[in-house]
């Protein structure tokens, strides 16, 4: 596949990522877990809802390291809070965005780029990808390796 032109990757660090399983029928715990964020002044970073035939409905988001501690210790203390149930927090992580490779209208970018992270051994624990950009949520500890890979498939203007 041709190298692809892509603006400056954009990358947030160090960050913690958790994950929320809804309860089922249990339509306040996320209106008041979203309510407590910005209450607080929490400012999440990535966001997505996603579904398993296991698990049901998750919320994953991903905010400041030291927030997340303050976080989950709120989660604890409040009673409304601690309805909603953390099934995993991942810390260190970052997100890479990837701007600029028109994901809508170069059909098998996403599946190579995909394709290419997993080959390398990457740990993806959550993406998103738009028309426009595409997000990806790694161990900060593969941060390097990862930048590494996508400099070989996309290509940066004025990077060289």
């Amino acid at each position: 596949m041709e190298q692809l032109d892509v603006f400056p990757m954009k990358i947030i660090s160090p960050l913690s990522m958790l994950r929320f399983r809804e309860t089922p029928g249990d339509d306040a715990t996320t209106p008041l877990l979203f309510n407590h964020l910005v209450a607080k002044g929490i400012i999440v970073d990535f966001l997505i809802g996603e579904f398993s035939a296991s698990d049901g409905m998750s919320i994953v988001l991903c905010v400041s390291q030291d927030r997340s501690v303050e976080l989950l210790r709120e989660l604890c203390r409040s009673r409304q809070l601690a309805r909603a149930e953390v099934v995993a927090v991942e810390t260190p992580v970052s997100i890479i965005r990837i701007l600029g490779a028109h994901f809508d209208i170069r059909p098998g970018i996403l599946a190579f780029l995909m394709d290419s992270v997993l080959r390398a051994g990457i740990q993806v624990f959550a993406t998103s990808t738009t028309i426009t950009s595409s997000l990806l949520v790694i161990p900060e500890t593969q941060l390097q390796p990862t930048l590494r890979l996508l400099r070989e498939i996309f290509r940066v203007p004025g990077e060289d």
